[in-house]
């Protein structure tokens, strides 16, 4: 298991070190995890020189994202190396519009919003069987509206 950190600032700074600070397009986080878009895929050895760095619990990458799993402390990593980065909360720095990095997170929203029509339509077609129901039928003959 990890071991307990508490100087976030050094994490930040020894992630941006092993995968390169141009190497970084963009950072977010998200409840557990920090999220970078990286121009090259690092190498199996500078993912095992992270995953081996106190606190960081695994590095996987997914949906065109660097991903290091930190854990709860997160977000407290990421304002660290938005700080080294001098990346702004509201805008992080857009990749290159022709890189790969770019054609990831292209897939993944159309990913995350095919996933959400479907949810919709599932949503949907439940309503549909819910308003045919027996249940429905005769709760609407009282004369009375939902």
């Amino acid at each position: 298991m990890a071991n307990k950190i508490r100087d976030y600032t050094k994490l930040a700074a020894d992630i941006c070190a092993a995968v390169g600070k141009d190497n970084i397009l963009s950072a977010t986080h998200c409840a557990t995890r920090l999220r970078l878009v990286l121009r090259e895929t690092p190498s199996d050895e500078v993912t095992k020189q992270i995953s081996e760095m106190p606190a960081v619990i695994k590095v996987m990458e997914s949906g065109g994202q660097y991903q290091v799993v930190i854990g709860t402390h997160a977000k407290d990593v990421y304002e660290a190396l938005a700080q080294l980065l001098d990346l702004d909360n509201s805008t992080a720095a857009a990749p290159e519009p022709d890189s790969t990095a770019s054609r990831h997170a292209r897939r993944s929203w159309c990913s995350a919003v095919t996933n959400a029509s479907c949810r919709r339509v599932f949503r949907a077609d439940s309503l549909r069987r819910l308003s045919s129901s027996p249940i429905t039928e005769s709760f609407s003959s009282n004369g009375s509206t939902w």
